[in-house]
């Protein structure tokens, strides 16, 4: 009953208001408290003392002040809370995304004076996967709700402004996702693209065409999404497909790897192609589907070897390169990078910590390389039906590529299921 009520004993004349998330402290005679640089920070109480995500806390203690703008309560080590009010002697905020079991609590006023609650927070972390639209008959393309839209064999996607979605299927159309509104609308059709790649706003997105001349398109917010032609080739290097591509850190560049084994990049200011190593090697097929990824943490990329069951690394100016992840051979295993088994890797994306998640398409797995160790993070092997749920009870049929939303939740587009899923981690 305890962790259930709101700790009033050095609060008792506050309450809360709230309209939506518009939560502020209302003071009923006692005068907020200003900081005092000459005492201490002292961190008394938290309640409730446990919770999951975005649970509603108050913290109790003394000398907090009431600016918020140099509070921060910190869970763990670098996650910090969602503050709304504070009177100095009370802060009332939102948990945030944290580490799962025992987490310790600390309150910063600007960066020098510092108080850390005795006991622990426990939290609870909370995952799922959830179909954000399609209806699985991938046999035609409709427009509509996410409840109604159909999708058919979709190849790649891409995260943009508001958290909308582009995604690109077999049937040469792009079409934007949106779950604020409710909507799938078709914005393109006669080019075959795989993945795309957006700038850091998101208000910008670029595609390769897959095969042909690899014309250079952008989707421009400002534009209404409308695909416009930047480049009319990649030129006569290039000479396998190209499924993907991503920007550099400063968006000056548009990167990009073919089939063939040909890292390159275009300069989106001169439009200048520049292949940094042709020397990758013969990554799969005509009808292959090889995916890049930038890693800002480790300052490199990633390439999916796609029928060669390898997951490359590049070096930052391409000019080196190895094997990184898999051992070539078909089939599936979890461990050391060097020793797992995939089968027909594809999408890639990396998170803000360097944890690099990618697409086991054949065997219908969402996977992970951290630390060295590759692990399954959702779906059971064999492509079976689609399930939601639970990661690791929930099934994927034909995963094919993902990408991260502005809170952190994983994205992933289904080929052969035709729909569009979310990885939930809170």
């Amino acid at each position: 009953m305890k962790n259930n009520l709101l700790h009033w004993s050095l609060c008792s004349l506050l309450f809360f208001t709230s309209c939506a998330d518009d939560y502020k402290f209302v003071n009923e005679g006692i005068p907020p408290k200003a900081f005092d640089p000459n005492q201490p920070v002292i961190v008394s109480l938290i309640e409730p003392d446990s919770g999951v995500y975005n649970t509603q806390f108050v913290i109790s203690g003394k000398n907090f002040g009431t600016d918020l703008s140099r509070i921060k309560v910190y869970f763990g080590e670098k996650d910090t809370a969602r503050l709304i009010s504070s009177n100095g002697d009370c802060i009332y905020g939102m948990t945030p995304k944290q580490n799962d079991g025992q987490n310790k609590v600390s309150v910063v006023i600007g960066s020098e004076y510092k108080g850390e609650l005795p006991s622990l927070f426990k939290y609870t972390r909370m995952e799922q996967i959830t179909t954000i639209t399609g209806t699985g008959n991938t046999g035609e393309n409709a427009d509509g709700t996410l409840a109604e839209a159909k999708f058919r064999v979709i190849r790649g996607m891409c995260m943009i402004a508001d958290d909308n979605i582009l995604v690109s299927t077999d049937q040469t159309n792009v079409r934007l996702v949106s779950e604020k509104e409710n909507r799938v609308t078709t914005i393109c059709s006669g080019i075959k693209f795989g993945g795309l790649g957006a700038t850091k706003n998101r208000e910008t997105a670029y595609g390769i065409q897959y095969d042909g001349t690899h014309a250079v398109y952008a989707f421009n917010r400002a534009k209404g999404w409308q695909m416009s032609k930047i480049l009319n080739t990649l030129g006569t290097e290039v000479t396998g497909r190209v499924a993907d591509c991503v920007l550099s850190d400063d968006d000056q560049f548009l990167y990009f790897c073919d089939t063939s084994g040909k890292f390159g990049r275009v300069n989106l200011e001169s439009l200048e192609v520049e292949i940094l190593n042709a020397e990758l090697g013969n990554l799969g097929g005509l009808t292959s589907w090889c995916f890049i990824a930038r890693d800002k943490v480790n300052d490199c990329f990633y390439v999916s070897a796609n029928l060669s069951n390898k997951i490359l690394k590049i070096s930052s100016d391409g000019k080196s390169f190895e094997d990184y992840i898999g051992n070539g051979t078909n089939g599936f295993m979890d461990g050391n990078r060097e020793d797992a088994m995939m089968s027909t890797v594809t999408g890639l994306a990396v998170d803000d910590s360097g944890v690099l998640y990618f697409l086991d398409t054949g065997n219908g797995l969402l996977r992970k390389l951290e630390d060295g160790i590759v692990s399954t993070v959702a779906g059971r092997k064999g492509n079976l039906a689609v399930v939601d749920g639970k990661p690791l009870e929930s099934s994927l049929k034909w995963p094919y590529d993902l990408g991260f939303d502005s809170n952190g939740s994983l994205y992933f587009v289904e080929c052969n299921a035709g729909m569009v899923r979310k990885f939930t981690i809170q």
